[in-house]
C-alpha cells in the first residue's frame, strides 16, 4: 500500500503469471493442487496472496481485473476454490500426487481447517472479505459471502497477517451483507 511503482509492477506481473500462465483451465493451481490432503488449503493460501496483490493494485488506482482475460481467470479460480470447499472430491485427481501433504497422508480427506479461526484472533478466510468486492459474478460473490457468514461472521474484524492485516478495515462496507437477490437461490441456502 506504499505506492512503490516497482513493487506494484512486480505484483501485477506475478498476478498475470499465476492467473494466465500457471493456472489450469479449471481454475486450479498445479503446485497447490498436488499437495495431497492440503490441496484446498494451499489453493486458499495462493488466493489470499493474489487478493492482497489485487487490493494493493486497486489502492494505487490500478485495475487489472478490467482486463476480460484476467477477470475471467479470477472468477474461474474463485469458483474452483468455492466448489472444492463444498465438494472436496473435486481435487482428488490432482491431490492424489500427495506431494508434501502436511500432517494428513490421506489425500481423499481434505484439510479444511482454514474455515476455523486460528490463534490470536486471526482467520485464514480474511482475504475473502476483499475478494467479495473483486468479483462481478453474482454466484461466486454469494458463495464467498456465505462462506464468511458460516465460518467467520462473529469474528469481525477479520484479521490475517497473510492478507495484509485487518482486512475488514479495508474491505467491509455496510452493504456487504445487503440483498443477495442477484444470486441463485441454491447458493444462499
Amino acid at each position: 500500500m506504499i505506492d512503490d511503482p516497482d513493487l506494484l509492477d512486480k505484483g501485477e506481473a506475478r498476478l498475470q503469471i499465476a492467473l494466465l500462465e500457471q493456472m489450469r483451465p479449471d481454475g486450479s493451481f498445479p503446485l497447490e493442487a498436488r499437495r495431497g490432503a492440503r490441496a484446498i488449503w494451499y489453493h486458499r493460501q495462493s488466493l489470499a496472496s493474489l487478493t492482497t496483490i489485487l487490493a494493493a493494485l486497486r489502492y494505487a488506482g490500478r485495475e487489472p481485473l478490467k482486463s476480460p482475460e484476467l477477470a475471467d481467470a479470477w472468477e474461474r479460480t474463485l469458483t474452483y476454490f468455492t466448489d472444492s470447499v463444498r465438494w472436496p472430491r473435486l481435487v482428488k485427481h490432482y491431490a492424489a500426487e500427495n506431494y508434501i501433504p502436511g500432517p494428513l497422508d490421506d489425500y481423499r480427506r481434505q484439510d479444511l481447517g482454514f474455515l476455523d479461526q486460528r490463534g490470536h484472533g486471526r482467520h485464514y478466510l480474511a482475504w475473502v472479505e476483499s475478494a467479495v468486492s473483486m468479483t462481478d459474478d453474482p454466484t461466486v460473490r454469494a458463495r464467498l459471502r456465505t462462506m464468511l457468514d458460516l465460518h467467520a461472521v462473529d469474528e469481525r474484524p477479520l484479521i490475517d497477517d497473510f492478507s495484509g492485516g485487518a482486512v475488514t478495515c479495508f474491505s467491509w462496507s455496510p452493504d456487504r451483507d445487503a440483498d443477495l437477490s442477484d444470486a441463485p437461490a441454491a447458493v444462499t441456502q
